[in-house]
């Protein structure tokens, strides 16, 4: 009786996975190579207006639109964030800033967009589950 070779299955298994490697952090570095220069600005402002502790160090651009987009940065510090800027006709053009208007439409302040992945000053973010 001959024995069954299970290189099929570890073939196809091993496409499997080399696809969705390739479809997602494939995805991400083309994304950072061609868009992450755009966000440094806007980092270092956010960083200058007291949003963050210290400038990006590395950036990786998850999803990019013409108006938004989806980032993950880890800070000079250590410290990572994720976050999702929009486009302004501010300079520079991708902020982290939003502005509250509290009832009736009256200002109540601005607060920095960004969600703390794992912070090296003290806490973390729940439901984040990251490789750095």
């Amino acid at each position: 009786m001959k024995k069954k070779s299970g290189f099929p299955i570890h073939f196809a298994l091993g496409g499997f996975v080399l696809a969705v490697i390739g479809c997602t952090y494939g995805k991400w570095e083309y994304l950072s190579r061609q868009y992450a220069s755009e966000f440094y600005p806007a980092i270092r402002q956010a960083s200058d207006d007291g949003c963050l502790i210290s400038y990006a160090k590395i950036i990786k651009v998850i999803d990019y639109k013409q108006n938004s987009a989806l980032i993950w940065f880890k800070e000079e510090g250590g410290s990572t964030h994720i976050a999702k800027p929009w486009r302004s006709s501010k300079q520079p053009n991708w902020q982290f800033k939003k502005t509250d208007l509290g009832t009736l439409g009256s200002y109540s302040g601005s607060y920095c967009d960004l969600d703390v992945i794992r912070s090296r000053s003290g806490g973390s973010a729940d439901g984040y589950y990251w490789y750095n």
